[in-house]
């Protein structure tokens, strides 16, 4: 049985399984709760928006290291950028290059200063070119890591990973005989933005060289805290029938095997028969603790240094030659739009993983016969500043031989850049993950799953659009034709 959702204007327009665990289950389910929250919307923004991933990266320089939280990993950008204070705040020299002309989701800018440094992500290090950004959302994400960068970290997505689904992401040190060993992305928090803490040398590359969790060991990392929370709650439950199902009106210290007896103190304890007298602790570890206790005082530090940068070293030196900035063609694909009487054929779909919503362009949405709906007022961030959408369409898509509905903001702009973009939560649709390149795929690669029973372990690999051929709009004559693609 489903359940259908409704906006402000009483039409439906996404259709909302039931879960299949109750409210109340075990581990899995409160877990699986989390990441269906995680993934979803709220209200009208549940299907129309998600949530894109961020995690926390480290500037290293020559003498400070910046830790920068909330970086955006952006398949859809063919370049990197860093915000000009994160890039003042680490010292960074700033070279100028050719103007490259950049769309973004209001209008095209253009970009012609570039800074290099190096990154570390869950101890994996690469060095990074990245333009600066002056543009107003440069506040929100300090760093965006576009195509280039995720192909230096080797990045893989997973969109669909598990029983429950879960999204990870995760990197690997792209040399030989290293590549297998994938370290797992923790995320930030959704809330808040991006904020920078600067550290001293030392302790900030220790901090940046920390590996991160393998898929193993996250994994053996969870069943312990699985039987930790088994071994609390039989705990509480053995308390209860102990102290006469009064818990928390006597004294929490005393011990229900013993009553009468108090926990608390260095006093003897009682094991069995005998006294046992706590151990008195040795000189040794005495010394050991203090001088541990005046290291960590004399290394400690506030968590937001107010350290100024160190200019950079001027000399008479000729300067070096200009870096050619990186630059990477992004993912598109081709798709199928059935609407109620005819059928369109998409080229150059792109799969946008910093893209929180889906859009259209309204040429696409013409051509298809779609319905536009007016809804509340929705604010992006852009490279140029904040845009608003009112006003969507729903409508099955056809990738690969899978079909979903998705619902998009409508781009009343037309424009040659693209017809479709797909966001965060149609990749969570379509059970999309990116792959890493290899030696024998040198760009990346996209593969979706099927939620039919007996095909979810089968993915499929899209093909990728040329870049030299743009976009394209065609109306197929019968709807088999879509349907056998």
């Amino acid at each position: 049985m489903a359940t259908y959702l409704y906006d402000d204007y009483g039409l439906p327009f996404f259709k909302l399984k039931r879960p299949k665990n109750p409210p109340n289950g075990g581990y899995l389910s409160k877990k699986c709760a989390h990441i269906d929250l995680s993934k979803r919307v709220e209200s009208l923004a549940g299907v129309l928006h998600g949530n894109c991933f961020q995690t926390t990266g480290f500037i290293v320089t020559r003498d400070i290291c910046i830790e920068v939280s909330h970086m955006l990993f952006d398949s859809g950008a063919s370049c990197s950028f860093i915000s000009r204070r994160a890039a003042k705040s680490a010292g960074l020299t700033v070279h100028p290059c050719e103007p490259h002309r950049f769309s973004t989701g209001d209008q095209v800018v253009s970009h012609d200063k570039i800074v290099i440094f190096k990154l570390y992500i869950a101890g994996v290090k690469q060095k990074i070119t990245a333009y600066i950004d002056d543009g107003p959302s440069a506040n929100d994400h300090h760093i965006l890591l576009g195509v280039p960068a995720m192909k230096q970290f080797d990045m893989q997505s997973n969109h669909c990973y598990g029983r429950k689904q879960e999204t990870r992401w995760s990197v690997a040190q792209n040399m030989r005989g290293l590549r297998r060993k994938r370290y797992i992305l923790s995320g930030d928090s959704l809330d808040g933005n991006s904020v920078m803490t600067v550290h001293d040398y030392g302790r900030g590359l220790r901090r940046a060289k920390r590996r991160g969790e393998t898929s193993k060991e996250r994994h053996a990392r969870e069943v312990v805290e699985r039987r930790r929370v088994k071994i609390k709650e039989a705990k509480a439950r053995y308390r209860e029938v102990m102290m006469g199902n009064d818990v928390g009106d006597g004294d929490d210290t005393q011990d229900p095997r013993h009553p009468g007896q108090n926990n608390q103190g260095k006093g003897n304890m009682k094991s069995g028969n005998r006294i046992m007298k706590p151990k008195p602790e040795s000189k040794k570890s005495t010394a050991k603790m203090s001088i541990a206790k005046k290291a960590q005082l004399l290394q400690a530090e506030p968590k937001n240094s107010t350290a100024t940068p160190p200019e950079p070293i001027k000399d008479d030196k000729p300067p070096p030659p200009v870096p050619r900035p990186q630059v990477s063609n992004c993912f598109y694909t081709t798709g199928y739009i059935i609407g109620d009487g005819n059928c369109v054929q998409v080229t150059h779909i792109l799969i946008d993983s910093g893209a929180s919503s889906s859009f259209i362009n309204l040429r696409a949405v013409r051509k298809a016969k779609l319905t536009i709906y007016e809804g509340p007022s929705h604010w992006f961030s852009t490279l140029n500043g904040m845009v608003a959408w009112s006003k969507y369409v729903s409508f099955p898509l056809r990738i690969g031989g899978i079909q979903q509905t998705v619902s998009a903001f409508v781009e009343e702009r037309e424009d040659d850049r693209r017809e479709l973009l797909l966001g965060i939560g149609e990749m969570n649709a379509f059970r999309m993950t990116f792959h890493p390149p290899t030696l024998a795929e040198k760009e990346m690669r996209v593969s979706i799953k099927s939620d039919v029973k007996g095909q979810r372990n089968k993915p499929r690999y899209l093909q990728r659009d040329d870049p030299k051929v743009g976009p394209a709009l065609r109306v197929l004559d019968t709807r088999k034709e879509a349907m056998g693609r």
